[in-house]
C-alpha cells in the first residue's frame, strides 16, 4: 500500500533495526500478557480497531513502552489504559457498567488519569483551549 498508493521507498536498514531490537530489550515487563489487566482488556474491551500504527492494541502498547522508557516516574499503565474510556472518534473500547471492574485492576492515582483523558482530549479537540 505504501509504495503503491503513496509512493514510499519501503527500507529495512539492518542496524536500525538491532539498535531498536536491543533497547526494547531492555525494557523491564510492565504487563504480561497473562495478568488479569491484559486478559481485562482483551476480553471484556473492544480494542478491535485500525489505527495509524497498526491496531489500537499496537498503539496502546507504543504509548506504554514509549512512557516506561522516557518517563521513568510515571505508571506506563495509565498509556497503555489510557483510551479505554473513550477516544477522538467517539469510540468507548469499555462499557461503562465495567468500570469497577477497572477501578479494581489499577491504582486510585492511575485511574485519575485514565478517567480524565476523554474530556482533555475532547478540550483539546472541540475547543480552542
Amino acid at each position: 500500500f505504501q509504495s503503491r498508493k503513496l509512493d514510499i521507498n519501503v527500507a529495512f536498514v539492518d542496524e536500525a533495526a538491532e539498535e531498536i531490537s536491543s533497547a526494547y530489550a531492555k525494557l523491564p515487563p510492565c504487563v504480561a500478557d497473562d495478568t488479569t489487566l491484559y486478559r481485562f482488556m482483551v476480553q471484556e474491551c473492544d480494542f478491535c480497531l485500525e489505527h495509524a500504527e497498526g491496531s489500537f492494541m499496537d498503539h496502546l502498547h507504543f504509548c506504554k513502552d514509549y512512557t516506561q522508557l522516557h518517563l521513568p516516574g510515571a505508571s506506563p499503565r495509565i498509556m497503555l489504559l489510557h483510551s479505554i474510556m473513550g477516544v477522538g472518534t467517539n469510540c468507548f473500547p469499555m462499557a461503562l457498567e465495567k468500570l469497577p471492574a477497572l477501578r479494581s485492576l489499577v491504582e486510585p492515582e492511575e485511574m485519575v488519569h485514565i478517567e480524565a483523558f476523554p474530556s482533555i482530549l475532547r478540550l483539546l479537540i472541540g475547543t480552542s483551549f
